[in-house]
């Protein structure tokens, strides 16, 4: 499998840029994820030539409710235009990337987590995204963006992965479908996926696609039914959610299944609605059941199969 390129902060690396010269470095993103990504890697701060060391920044709102980056010294010097400037750069030279992991709580980094300051530079409560960040969302509304900080909850870990996987799907593999027949046939692996998030988006994902006809512009309809998939997937799906998606695999290899199998897989389902057992658990048993099974329909699926296994190896020694 080819590699696919994310964005990240250069610190997460190893790479000495923080204020401090020091780095935080994620031993999960340079081991586990780098067998499936590359990087490519930025720090506005220092493609902003603040330095290295520098004195720290942070995020003051105006009275006209601007989002402005200020140095802590003396002076308390405004450094938002060099900032923006360097973001702007940084965000141009990206090229087509799937996926970005930023450094939490950071004034450019920070994916609404960046603390916002007063003009007397007292904290509001206020919680945003840093300021490349916002370039990044401006550049590419659909691209999945994530903290290190974030990414420690699994259920946020578990759904970037996803997201960044079905865009690189997206752009490698539905952009090149030649023709609509095979641009249906891909959206039918994403079926049980789109139908958990919005069965209406699924529905309507679908109909687009028969109503397109080969003297309609392809590449028009597919950035539209990209667009429309991204966005569709873009906030993460509850427990219910997956129990019912799960309970939809279940009555499509009710009949091919022994009596027991059905029961015990029942069982797990329980357990994971209770939150007894992970979501990866009920559907290992699922993928281990279809190894027998004629079923191409479920086997192809993207809802089991979101991005390799071992990608989920995560421990407090990864952070």
């Amino acid at each position: 499998m080819q590699k696919i390129l994310i964005g990240v902060s250069s610190c997460l690396l190893g790479n000495n840029v923080r204020y401090n010269a020091g780095n935080c470095h994620k031993a999960y993103i340079t081991n586990n994820y780098a067998k499936y990504f590359d990087y490519k890697v930025v720090c506005p701060e220092v493609s902003a030539g603040l330095g290295v060391p520098r004195k720290t920044m942070f995020l003051v709102e105006n009275l006209e409710k601007n989002i402005l980056a200020v140095k802590t010294n003396k002076e308390h010097k405004d450094v938002t235009d060099a900032l923006q400037e360097s973001c702007s750069k940084l965000v141009g030279g990206l090229g087509q990337v799937y996926g970005f992991i930023l450094k939490a709580k950071s004034p450019s980094c920070g994916v609404d987590t960046a603390r916002v300051f007063d003009e007397d530079h007292k904290y509001t409560g206020l919680k945003a995204d840093g300021l490349f960040v916002r370039a990044l969302r401006k550049y590419d509304p659909l691209l999945p963006i994530e903290d290190d900080g974030r990414l420690n909850d699994k259920g946020i870990r578990e759904h970037f992965l996803k997201r960044v996987f079905c865009y690189y799907d997206l752009k490698t593999n539905f952009m090149v479908t030649k023709d609509v027949k095979e641009m249906t046939d891909y959206h039918s692996k994403h079926k049980i996926l789109l139908r958990m998030h919005n069965n209406m988006i699924k529905k309507q994902l679908g109909n687009m696609l028969s109503n397109t006809t080969s003297n309609d512009n392809l590449t028009k309809v597919k950035e539209e039914y990209i667009k429309i998939f991204m966005q569709t997937i873009s906030k993460p799906v509850n427990r219910g959610n997956h129990y019912m998606a799960l309970q939809n695999v279940l009555r499509e290899i009710n009949k091919r299944v022994s009596k027991s199998q059905r029961q015990y897989l029942q069982e797990i389902l329980n357990k994971y609605k209770n939150s007894q057992v992970n979501w990866d658990v009920p559907v290992s048993i699922i993928k281990m059941y279809l190894v027998d099974l004629d079923l191409p329909y479920l086997a192809k699926q993207s809802y089991l199969n979101p991005y390799p296994e071992d990608l989920e190896y995560f421990n407090s020694e990864d952070t």
